[in-house]
């Protein structure tokens, strides 16, 4: 009876661990139907960085022009849909009509190699033109600084002026590295939860002979 539960076991703890990881196949449009800006579970933007973009996509929707965003970080921050990673704009476009049944305003993307835009009822031009001229800089902070100037410029092309200055960030290391250290450390505890059962389940094997 023991031997037959221990694979059992074994497999309910990699499901329990795994499962903390990707509990949700998109992370960021959990919560995006609730609040205006998605940072990455385990990482932390600087407090003037998400005072800021807290503030100007405050002020976007109050002026009748509400943009919500998403800084993407690593490949694990996608959730199901890893394959989007480093396309910016297809997965503005998938995010956006993941929101689309509660929320019908622009949908801003940021990831290190650039930004995507999506709006349902099309983008301008000027837009467009905002989002392929902003470039960010290494890190989480950098990705930040990047989506709340693409806020500031986006708003200015309808017309709504938001009073928001951009902060200057340094570049430096990638901060949002810890989605990537949260898996590698799940995955460890994981491997070691396996090796331990092994252990237990030769142990009783090894007994069961004895006996």
């Amino acid at each position: 009876m023991r031997l037959a539960v221990l694979p059992g076991l074994c497999l309910c703890v990699l499901a329990l661990l795994t499962g903390t990881a990707r509990a949700d196949g998109d992370p960021a449009s959990d919560v995006l139907i609730s609040q205006r800006v998605f940072v990455p579970y385990g990482s932390k933007l600087s407090p003037a960085l998400a005072s800021s973009l807290d503030r100007a996509t405050d002020q976007t929707a109050k002026a009748g022009y509400p943009i919500r965003v998403a800084l993407i970080a690593s490949r694990s921050d996608l959730g199901a849909v890893p394959s989007l990673w480093s396309k910016p704009q297809i997965y503005s476009e998938f995010l956006g009509r993941e929101l689309a049944f509660l929320y019908h305003g622009r949908t801003v993307v940021a990831m290190p190699n650039g930004l995507g835009l999506y709006y349902a009822r099309g983008t301008t031009p000027p837009e467009r033109r905002v989002v392929r001229g902003v470039t960010p800089t290494a890190g989480l902070d950098g990705l930040g600084a990047a989506a709340l100037r693409a806020v500031v410029e986006l708003a200015a092309t309808a017309g709504r002026k938001v009073t928001v200055p951009v902060p200057t960030v340094t570049p430096a290391a990638s901060s949002g590295s810890s989605s990537s250290t949260r898996d590698r450390v799940i995955i460890a505890v994981a491997a070691a939860a396996v090796l331990a059962a092994g252990g237990a389940f030769a142990y009783l094997r090894r007994r069961r002979r004895v006996t």
